[in-house]
Parts: C-alpha cells; sequence; structure tokens
C-alpha cells in the first residue's frame, strides 16, 4: 500500500481474486498481523486434515524409499581386466 494509486489497483485486483488478499505496508510495518494470523489459522486446519489422513490411512499399507547400495558400482583390476560388479549389474545380467 506503499505505492501510488495502491489502493484502486487493490480494488481491481479483489474483483479479479477469489483469495483472500490482504493490505500492507511494509515501510510503515501496517497490515503484516492479519497476514500471520491467518497463516497460523490455515496451518492449525491443514495439521487437523493431515492428521485425519493418517487415521484414515490406518487401512492401508504405506511403503518408504530405504536406501541401500543398489546404485553402487564396484570396479576392481584384474590383470589387465576391469571387473565391474554390484547389485544393479547383477539384475541386469
Amino acid at each position: 500500500m506503499d505505492l501510488p494509486n495502491a489502493e484502486e489497483n487493490l480494488k481491481k485486483f479483489k474483483e479479479k481474486v477469489d483469495l483472500p488478499i490482504f493490505e500492507i505496508s511494509a515501510i510503515k510495518n501496517i497490515g503484516l498481523d492479519k497476514v500471520m494470523n491467518y497463516l497460523a489459522d490455515t496451518l492449525e486446519v491443514l495439521k487437523k486434515e493431515e492428521l485425519e489422513q493418517k487415521e484414515e490411512a490406518i487401512d492401508h499399507v504405506i511403503y518408504e524409499f530405504k536406501e541401500d547400495d543398489f546404485d553402487k558400482l564396484y570396479v576392481n583390476r584384474v590383470n589387465d581386466t576391469f571387473v565391474v560388479t554390484g547389485k544393479k549389474i547383477r539384475k541386469i545380467i
């Protein structure tokens, strides 16, 4: 709200956007409390929704990626030959 025509532009913007719009002034430090309160309320709702989803997921199996050495390749030199080994190579062959 620190720029010229800010109020007029804000009014036009609010007409086009169907989302919460906050009037703030970074220079005067005005309106930031409303933004922070809105964010806190939104996070609280999201946390509750996440908990509800977790309760619903009890009937499901959740798979998590566990890092292993599948992609690791080992190169050894045997005389004049290089031998490449590893889980991924074994799977390809």
